[in-house]
């Protein structure tokens, strides 16, 4: 899944990918 550095929103995925990989662990 590669985002688009369009508004600075990688941080944010990187943070839902960490929210993620703890409640879907």
């Amino acid at each position: 899944m590669v985002t688009h550095p369009r508004r600075n929103n990688w941080r944010g995925a990187l943070v839902a990918s960490l929210i993620v990989a703890f409640t879907g662990s």
